[in-house]
C-alpha cells in the first residue's frame, strides 16, 4: 500500500499569477492548497492541468475575476470572454484526485461540465450567490455523498447530477422546486438516488413529492446532517 504524504501550501495571489507562485518541482506534490486574493480562469485551468495530486482545495477567500484573452489548457488554446464569478466550462473535469473544494461566496455560475468526472469528490456546498448550474456540472462525481443547493438557484442544466452513485444526502434551500428552471427532465438517475435523503425547508415537503425530486428515498424537512456527520463524510484518506 503506497501512502502519499500530505503536502500543504497557502498562497495569496493576483489574477493569472498562480502558476508563477508554484515551482515545477512542487506541482506534482501538492495535495492541499488554500488560496486567497484574486484569481481568474487562467488559474483554474492551471490547477486542472498542473496539479495532478490536488485533493483538498480552498478558494473560499478568493474572488474570481473576469478574463478576456487566450486560455491554454491540455495542449490547446481558445479565445474567451468570461465574466467575473464563474467556474468556466470543464475547469475541474476529470480531476479524479480532488476530494473537497470550498468555493468563493461571490460565485454565481457553475458552468457546463465544471466538475464532470471528479470521481473522488465527496462533498460540495454551493455558495448562496450561485444561480446557475450548467449541463453535466457534477456528472460522474461517483463518490459524492453530500450536496447543498442554495435558495438562489433558479437554473439547472441537463444531467447536472447524473452518475452520482454514492449520494447519501442532498440539502436544498428552495421552498418550491417549481421555481427552478430545468432544461430537461433528467437532473438525476432515479436508481442512484433511491436510497438518498433529500432535506427541504420546513413546510415544503409536499412541494417535492412530485417529478424527479420524488425519486429520493426519503424527503425530510430540516437542515440536513449535523456538523459531525458532515465531517465524517468529508474525512480525507490519502492512498
Amino acid at each position: 500500500l503506497l501512502v502519499q504524504a500530505q503536502v500543504s501550501k497557502i498562497l495569496t495571489v493576483t489574477a493569472g499569477g498562480l502558476g508563477a507562485t508554484i515551482s515545477i518541482g512542487e506541482r506534482s506534490t501538492i495535495t492541499d492548497l488554500t488560496i486567497s486574493g484574486l484569481i481568474d480562469a487562467r488559474d483554474l485551468y492551471f490547477m486542472h492541468d498542473s496539479l495532478p495530486n490536488l485533493k483538498n482545495l480552498d478558494i473560499s477567500n478568493t474572488t474570481i475575476s473576469a478574463f478576456i484573452g487566450t486560455l491554454y489548457s491540455e495542449g490547446s488554446e481558445k479565445s474567451v470572454n468570461l465574466a467575473a464569478n464563474i467556474i468556466p466550462d470543464n475547469s475541474f473535469s476529470n480531476c479524479d484526485s480532488l476530494y473537497t473544494i470550498k468555493l468563493p461566496p461571490t460565485l454565481q455560475l457553475i458552468n457546463v461540465g465544471a466538475f464532470d468526472a471528479c470521481s473522488n469528490l465527496r462533498y460540495i456546498d454551493i455558495p448562496d450567490a450561485v444561480y446557475y448550474i450548467g449541463d453535466l456540472a457534477f456528472n460522474g462525481c461517483s463518490k459524492i455523498q453530500y450536496i447543498i443547493l442554495p435558495s438562489s438557484i433558479y437554473l439547472i442544466g441537463d444531467n447536472a447530477f447524473v452518475h452520482t452513485d454514492n449520494m447519501q444526502y442532498m440539502v436544498i434551500k428552495i421552498a418550491n422546486p417549481a421555481n427552478i428552471i430545468t432544461f430537461s427532465s433528467s437532473l438525476f438517475n432515479w436508481e442512484e438516488i433511491s436510497d438518498a435523503v433529500l432535506y427541504v425547508p420546513a413546510g415544503c415537503k409536499s412541494n417535492y413529492q412530485t417529478g424527479e425530486w420524488n425519486g429520493f428515498g426519503s424527503i425530510i424537512e430540516g437542515e440536513g446532517p449535523t456538523t459531525a456527520s458532515k465531517n465524517t463524510l468529508n474525512k480525507n484518506v490519502y492512498i
